[in-house]
């Protein structure tokens, strides 16, 4: 009889080791990264500036995010940085290659310095959470702001569309 239990209690155990092997089970929220995801770390500075502060202030996001990103256990990271790029506009060469990777299936999470280097357009950012990093189980983190939620962002997405349109 025993012997019958702990047979069942072995192919328990089994099942339970391919359902968290296929990304299945939750840890405190967060997927259990699969072994070909990485966090992507997003980095954007304007014109704004001359060129030595330009590159100082994308070092410093970076770093900040890079850290964020260790002490939240969401390694290994990926970083896409725009310099020279306003955040009003989505085309963006290193933004538009971070959400080709999202699409793919290879990002788990995002993290940024702070929301504005990901968009000054709180329409985009509720419409990408909305349509890309919520279908894809992308978290989004902000090093200023904490975990970025789609309750945090669902009062601003109800006022700036009506049906999914942008």
């Amino acid at each position: 009889f025993f012997d019958r239990i702990i047979g069942v209690w072995y192919n328990i155990i089994d099942l339970i080791s391919v359902f968290i092997n296929l990304g299945g089970c939750r840890n405190g929220g967060n997927m259990i990264r699969q072994s070909k995801q990485f966090t992507a770390i997003y980095c954007r500075i304007d014109n704004g500036g001359n060129a030595d502060m330009m590159a100082e202030t994308m070092r410093h996001q970076e770093l900040q995010a890079t850290e964020y990103a260790r002490q939240n256990n969401l390694m290994p990271v990926q970083v896409f940085s725009d310099a020279g790029f306003s955040g009003n506009v989505m085309e963006r060469p290193a933004f538009q290659e971070m959400l080709q990777q999202i699409e793919a299936g290879n990002v788990s999470a995002v993290v940024v310095y702070n929301l504005s280097r990901l968009s000054r357009n709180t329409k985009d950012v509720c419409y990408l959470f909305e349509t890309l990093f919520a279908p894809q189980s992308v978290s989004l983190y902000s090093v200023q702001e904490g975990n970025i939620t789609m309750r945090m962002l669902a009062p601003f997405s109800s006022f700036l569309w009506k049906g999914g349109k942008r």
